[in-house]
């Protein structure tokens, strides 16, 4: 072992604190950029722990090729026998809005009546079953990433139809039965960690959905950094 912990992470700046941290307190540990990374299958695990910090949101800043190296990394590190914090099973779990509707429905937990599909025609067989008003959302998400409300199949429609960007990255969407709440309360985002309560945050969305609790995503003044840059959509010439 050369070191007592990794960090998996892709972005510049949300880990920062994290790594000055560590820093003062002298804590021997490395870093994996999942941004341009590399590993072989006859690698061995060099740390004692590994903590994987990918995000589902990856892909706003160009970054989506993080996601899915993330997962191939946590498997290979985790068929070698190494202890791996957020790794392959919770990855699988993050990047997927399905998956955690499905995992709702399993443990009874209450939830916004949702369909998954990746076709209009085929959502428009089911439209009778669609329960208006709904949100489209993105199967990874990230930061409220472009989701849209539709008060009936026109609007839905159009939306699915005119917006081609929409089915990136993963041509997989849902439609979310809408929930109203009270825009001044805000909503309540709750952590846990390892099945314990940690905090409570509070956001008011001032008509956006940026759960990012990062000052670099929410500075106190100007723009956020957490958006993809427009050289890096989908339709651009960059790749």
């Amino acid at each position: 072992m050369t070191h007592d912990l990794i960090i998996i992470y892709e972005h510049p700046e949300w880990h920062l604190p994290l790594f000055a941290a560590l820093e003062r307190r002298k804590v021997n540990f490395g870093k994996i950029d999942l941004r341009s990374s590399a590993y072989h299958e006859d690698e061995l695990p060099q740390a004692k722990l590994y903590y994987n910090m990918v995000s589902p949101s990856a892909y706003k800043r160009g970054n989506q090729r993080a996601v899915p190296y993330s997962l191939a990394l946590c498997r290979h590190l985790e068929s070698q026998g190494a202890r791996v914090l957020n790794g392959s099973v919770s990855v699988t779990i993050e990047m997927s809005k399905s998956a955690q509707i499905s995992l709702m429905k399993k443990m009874g937990v209450d939830h916004p009546k949702t369909m998954v599909f990746n076709n209009v025609d085929a959502l428009r067989r089911m439209s009778e079953r669609i329960p208006f008003p709904v949100i489209l959302k993105l199967e990874q998400g990230g930061s409220g990433a472009r989701m849209y409300l539709a008060n009936n199949w026109e609007e839905l429609e159009e939306i699915l139809v005119t917006d081609k960007d929409i089915w990136w990255p993963d041509n997989l969407l849902l439609v979310q039965e809408k929930l109203d709440y009270d825009k001044d309360h805000g909503i309540v985002r709750l952590e846990f960690l390892g099945g314990e309560f940690l905090y409570a945050m509070r956001v008011i969305t001032h008509d956006t959905f940026n759960l990012c609790p990062s000052l670099v995503c929410n500075p106190e003044e100007a723009d956020g950094t957490c958006a993809i840059p427009v050289e890096l959509m989908p339709n651009s010439d960059s790749q």
